[in-house]
């Protein structure tokens, strides 16, 4: 099942994610904690140690988005 965060890539991201237009948190619907087990800490789009390439702003590893993407 891919997640929201690969239908991201294929409507416009590249391997070069990190030069796409980042979402405010609001956009992404970012939540300091995850309505699951999907953490920003699990996601290929989380920078350590608390930023995303996809959300703007300051993350938490324990966060999430609705761009989660599960690291392959």
């Amino acid at each position: 099942m891919l997640g929201v965060g690969a239908a991201f890539l294929r409507a416009g991201g590249t391997a070069g994610a990190k030069d796409a237009k980042k979402y405010s948190q609001e956009e992404a619907s970012y939540r300091n904690t995850p309505p699951g087990l999907e953490t920003c800490r699990a996601c290929s789009f989380f920078d350590e140690p608390r930023s995303c390439t996809v959300v703007e702003g300051t993350v938490s590893p324990e966060g999430w988005c609705k761009y989660f993407a599960h690291v392959e």
